[in-house]
């Protein structure tokens, strides 16, 4: 379930660069602006490559090394 329309929202096309280069060029801008860490709800149903490309891109987040399961202990 990864082309569909949740709930009658669309889904945005992370395959196109332009769509990928918007992304990448707003989460850095909230990076610059003391954002720490983000939550991506939908990320189950994008494509692995898009998550890894859009992702990839980002400057450094601080406190990104923390994993979910070792935010529990």
């Amino acid at each position: 379930m990864r082309n569909c329309e949740l709930v009658g929202l669309a889904d945005l096309a992370t395959a196109s660069e332009y769509v990928r280069n918007t992304e990448i060029a707003y989460l850095n801008d909230l990076v610059s602006r003391g954002v720490s860490g983000f939550r991506v709800d939908g990320v189950k149903r994008m494509p692995p490559e898009d998550v890894g490309a859009i992702f990839g891109a980002l400057r450094t987040v601080p406190g990104r090394a923390r994993s979910r399961t070792s935010s529990r202990r």
